[in-house]
């Protein structure tokens, strides 16, 4: 039995959708930019200790994957706030499966980071006691970051919807005027009687 996904009309119950998502996607640009900038000073430190052999190569190769994804978001965030801001379908569902697929290792990467840090407790024989403050701060981080993005992906989900209803409304009156148009042709009605028969369709 399938459940049908809510349709959200408004960001955070006050705001217009698009302008929500769109507000949205400048906040993560400027989130992306301050890690990104961040990481990039750490990458330095780390490289000089690299050659002083203080830090392992390890580390470098780390906070290179991680400027990359930073990177990588950047660049879809930027896609995502011109789809926003033109109200093009197709670069949306770009960043809708991108944010998906990254909702996903969210998810996956809070259950290794759990799991893992469980292992390590029992290894190295620590009191669960002790360390609860930290376990349950690293959860409700994790589960904070599942339900924002969750949050977002149906937001993002309910905008893709309405472009696309709104498309195929367009059509169909679009193919409307073509029929009446291609009557008025074949019939041979005048013009004075086609436009009082526009007048009639438009009531």
């Amino acid at each position: 039995m399938c459940c049908e996904l809510p349709m959200l009309k408004r960001c955070f119950l006050c705001i217009p959708l698009r302008y929500g998502l769109i507000g949205w996607g400048y906040i993560r640009l400027v989130i992306d930019i301050i890690l990104t900038v961040a990481l990039t000073i750490e990458f330095t430190y780390v490289l000089r200790m690299v050659q002083t052999r203080s830090y392992s190569v390890s580390n470098l190769v780390i906070i290179s994957l991680i400027i990359l994804l930073g990177v990588a978001d950047f660049t879809l965030t930027v896609v995502f706030i011109i789809g926003g801001q033109r109200k093009n379908v197709k670069l949306l569902k770009i960043c809708y499966v991108y944010n998906i697929v990254l909702w996903v290792l969210i998810i996956i990467m809070g259950v290794a980071i759990s799991v893992y840090t469980v292992y390590l407790m029992y290894q190295h024989s620590l009191g669960f006691l002790h360390h609860i403050v930290y376990i349950l701060t690293d959860l409700f981080t994790y589960l904070s970051q599942i339900l924002v993005q969750g949050y977002f992906l149906l937001l993002l989900r309910s905008e893709i919807v309405k472009l696309e209803n709104n498309s195929e409304f367009q059509f169909v009156n679009n193919a409307a005027e073509s029929e009446c148009r291609m009557k008025w042709a074949q019939d041979g009605i005048t013009s004075a009687q086609e436009e009082q028969t526009q007048e009639i369709h438009n009531c």
